[in-house]
């Protein structure tokens, strides 16, 4: 063979090797890819923590006022979004359900939602430890929380100040924890104001929760 001609066979040599390995790192990677997609399609994705609360609050929320989970928007719609982080506690994340003529909050985890229509107060009253008065988170956080589940019209009277009657009924207090034989009970005001511009009207509630955390929410008008 003359040195012409084993010069050319040699680069066809190695011309076809470096074909050869250009295919095979192709179809490594082509098949590392469909590999992947097939594993993150044939898994599914495990929700966070948010979207398990605000799955089980749209369920809730359904059942209690017979609509389909789809007709009800959401907020907040994601844990990106501002929401009601003042009345989160633990688990528990503030939620709000609006449809045609109808707007509900609720606390919600995956496992457990707080609806005023439902009247069971006993995750929240779990989650604030109402039941040892060492720990017992304070009266006024959870009457907040309760007068904000009960509507968005309704002001807790969190200082005596607040209260618009005067000289100031003996029987108004700030919101108090009060032991009871079975238990305790959260006692607090409320207002309604008027949008028409009358003297807002009053409210007591008293939430008594038994000492196996079963709760009963009572209101009268306010002195």
């Amino acid at each position: 063979m003359t040195p012409a001609r084993s010069l050319r066979a040699g680069a066809l040599r190695a011309g076809c090797v470096l074909l050869a390995l250009t295919a095979l790192t192709c179809g490594s990677r082509a098949s590392s890819t469909a590999g992947a997609a097939q594993s993150a399609s044939g898994a599914p994705r495990v929700q966070t923590p948010f979207e398990r609360s605000s799955g089980a609050f749209r369920a809730a929320v359904a059942r209690a006022y017979q609509l389909r989970a789809s007709e009800l928007t959401i907020t907040p719609s994601s844990s990106d979004v501002v929401g009601f982080e003042d009345e989160d506690l633990g688990e528990l994340l503030g939620f709000e359900a609006r449809a045609p003529n109808l707007r509900v909050r609720g606390l919600a985890s995956a496992s457990e939602v707080v609806l005023a229509q439902r009247g069971d107060y006993a995750p929240l009253f779990r989650a604030a430890h109402a039941l040892d008065a060492a720990t017992a988170l304070a009266p006024n956080a959870v009457a907040q929380r309760v007068t904000w589940l009960l509507g968005p019209e309704k002001t807790l009277v969190s200082r005596l100040v607040d209260y618009p009657r005067y000289p100031l009924p003996k029987t108004v207090s700030e919101p108090t924890w009060e032991p009871r034989a079975d238990g305790v009970a959260l006692r607090f005001f409320y207002l309604v104001i008027d949008v028409h511009g009358a003297p807002a009207a009053s409210f007591e509630v008293e939430v008594t929760c038994s000492h196996d955390y079963r709760t009963t929410l009572v209101t009268r008008p306010g002195p």
